[in-house]
């Protein structure tokens, strides 16, 4: 089942342009926008042309001292199966929010995305790409097994046959 039906997008500020491309159920589509100065640019008008159907993935703003335990008993509205699927934040009751490495505060981030969502928009800047690669493999296993969508925006190509698809952003000489 379709999802969306993405027309495609010209973004000015790199001289390119997203080709159009369609989204179903179960599906994650790799967005690559490389890097460069254009790339948060064009996040934001993704998120602006998809915020009605989809969930951006980022944290709540909380206070510095809120617990991992709290923020998920707030925002994090899944089946405990899936939250421990992705990570077991169990053994870390009293952690901070503030004090997960970059890779924890990016699982926590899809986690509160299909909290409000089945379809969502997800980056892994400043991971690893061992962490990358735990992410996207369990990723793909939730979003298969539950009919979830989801739109990785990629700032550099990688493997792309962990994806259903990948569609590149594409230079124009205008």
């Amino acid at each position: 089942m379709k999802v969306i039906e993405f027309d495609g997008l010209k973004i000015k500020e790199a001289n390119a342009y997203i080709p159009p491309f369609t989204l179903s159920r179960g599906e994650i589509v790799n967005l690559v926008l490389f890097g460069g100065s254009h790339y948060f640019k064009a996040v934001e008008k993704i998120v602006e042309i998809l915020d009605e159907n989809f969930s951006y993935a980022q944290l709540e703003k909380v206070s510095h001292s809120m617990t991992v335990k709290s923020y998920i008993k707030k925002y994090v509205q899944l089946d405990k199966s899936i939250v421990t699927f992705f990570i077991d934040f169990s053994n870390r009751d009293k952690l901070c929010v503030k004090n997960l490495t970059t890779y924890e505060r990016r699982v926590l981030e899809i986690l509160t995305a299909f909290s409000k969502s089945d379809k969502i928009l997800f980056h892994l800047v400043g991971i690893s790409p061992i962490e990358e690669e735990k992410i996207i493999s369990t990723l793909q296993q939730v979003v298969k097994s539950n009919h979830y969508s989801a739109i990785l925006l990629n700032n550099f190509e990688s493997n792309e046959n962990r994806f259903d698809k990948t569609i590149k952003l594409i230079k124009t000489n205008t």
